[in-house]
């Protein structure tokens, strides 16, 4: 369990081993409660099904676990960080393409177990590549940003197809898109900038995010057959 607990340093900000040594990536978390209200504003707005609420959910731990994950970093709060991020994406990705297979249970599983293979393959693939502690030059290189490279790939793919059929959620889902290659960069550029930026950009992927959270939840709730458009 100890090892679990020790303490590391992965951004910019962090100058010093203190309990509030990163104030801009803890605060900047708050973009996820606001991403999580305005769900559930259009949830009880939809009268969406309660996925969507669990959704809102989601966001709100994506928060949690981040500010807890920057006030006091180490392998435990990490992982309450990573969870909720991934349990998010899987949601409203099956959320979706629920949606879209009009509710069809069993193209619904053909098409998600299409996609876990395809997450599978890719991260044995890159795997010595994934590390929150870079163990490379190349790790270096993405700063642990490339364990998101599946989710811009996804997001690139419901984004096309939804472009292509037509479908209502196709402009929240290039908002999304657009956000979260942005984010990718503030992420990836975060160490590379600490001589010209103190703070470094780690702050600027949360708010980033927050933005793609609430386009996810804005395109989850209109293919919900809500009445709001974008």
């Amino acid at each position: 369990m100890g090892d679990w607990l020790i303490a590391i340093d992965l951004y910019c900000e962090r100058h010093h081993s203190g309990f509030w040594a990163e104030p801009l990536n803890a605060i900047s978390n708050v973009s996820f409660f606001l991403a999580a209200c305005w769900g559930l504003y259009l949830a009880r707005r939809c009268s969406v099904s309660i996925s969507t609420y669990a959704l809102c959910g989601l966001a709100a731990a994506i928060g949690v676990g981040s500010a807890l994950f920057h006030i006091a970093p180490s392998l435990l709060t990490q992982w309450v960080d990573v969870l909720p991020i991934w349990l998010f994406t899987a949601s409203c990705a099956v959320l979706l393409v629920w949606h879209w297979s009009d509710r069809h249970r069993g193209k619904t599983l053909r098409i998600v177990g299409m996609l876990i293979a395809a997450l599978v393959i890719f991260f044995s693939i890159f795997s010595h590549w994934i590390s929150a502690t870079p163990l490379g030059a190349e790790a270096a290189a993405w700063n642990g940003s490339i364990q998101y490279l599946p989710a811009a790939l996804l997001l690139f793919a419901f984004a096309l197809y939804a472009m292509l059929s037509g479908r209502d959620a196709r402009y929240a889902l290039l908002v999304a898109l657009g956000l979260f290659l942005a984010a990718l960069v503030f992420r990836t550029v975060d160490l590379m900038l600490c001589e010209q930026i103190s703070t470094g950009t780690h702050f600027l992927w949360h708010i980033a995010n927050g933005g793609v959270v609430a386009a996810l939840l804005t395109a989850c709730c209109i293919s919900n057959d809500c009445a709001i458009r974008e």
